[in-house]
């Protein structure tokens, strides 16, 4: 933001700083406000004076009034304008402050809500890395996250090998994606083959589209390691995540 400057009548401040003070003298409060802003004018509606002089007296008190706020105006803007300045500075650092007098426990679940945010929001099977990228921002935030064994437990098979490691030396248990979409089959199964066993398994989310690749899950899962995990839930094409029923199963595996 460009620095402005500030010029005010030197006058006209006189003018504003006068009646400030008066307000100051009355305790900063009063009964009637025209005592602050025009007690000239009201000292001569008290008086027998003519048409013409109390017109006078009020294009004057007028006059005055309006330089006043005139003067105010400007004040008030440039003062607007210095706040949104020291804020724009320092918003990052205020931040930060503030963030960081958090305890770890309100910083913990904060961490929790987002993960679940986008572990709910995953309806593809893609890789989650907010564990990642919240273990990234600082030492602090990195010591939090790896004390939330939650934080780390989805793994998909479109993860890479090293990352498929990093989650299981950090979790006891896996939220595991298997995403057919984009990765091929020897992919998956290499994908599938290190991670952990299934009865460490809290849950299985499959993601194909098409019959074949369907057909290449299904006849690995109904023979293979995988068929002992409790509810799992399935999407096909562009559908939504749903928990199968025994029957949805069997009518699915005899279709393809």
């Amino acid at each position: 933001m460009t620095l402005a400057g500030l010029t005010v009548n030197e006058t006209e401040l006189d003018g504003l700083l006068s009646a400030l003070e008066l307000l100051k003298r009355c305790g900063g409060k009063t009964e009637d406000e025209r005592q602050i802003w025009c007690l000239d004018w009201l000292r001569t509606t008290t008086r027998m004076t003519t048409s013409k002089i109390s017109a006078s007296n009020a294009k004057a008190a007028l006059t005055r009034m309006k330089a006043l706020k005139k003067v105010m105006d400007i004040l008030s803007g440039s003062l607007a304008n210095a706040i949104m300045q020291v804020t724009e500075t320092t918003a990052h650092v205020v931040r930060a402050v503030g963030f960081s007098s958090l305890p770890d426990d309100v910083i913990a679940r904060v961490f929790e809500l987002y993960h679940e945010e986008m572990h709910h929001s995953n309806m593809s099977g893609d890789i989650i890395h907010s564990p990642q990228h919240l273990a990234s921002i600082c030492t602090r935030f990195r010591r939090i996250a790896l004390h939330l064994p939650h934080l780390w437990e989805d793994v998909s098979s479109l993860s890479s090998q090293d990352w498929i490691s990093c989650l299981q030396g950090r979790s006891q248990t896996s939220e595991v994606f298997i995403n057919q979409y984009y990765g091929t089959s020897k992919t998956v199964e290499e994908a599938l083959q290190q991670i952990r066993p299934t009865n460490e398994w809290k849950g299985l989310h499959i993601y194909y589209q098409g019959a074949k690749s369907g057909r290449k899950i299904f006849q690995r899962w109904r023979c293979s390691r995988y068929s002992g995990v409790e509810s799992p839930s399935i999407a096909v094409g562009s559908t939504c995540t749903r928990p199968p029923t025994p029957t949805y199963l069997s009518n699915l595996w005899r279709e393809i």
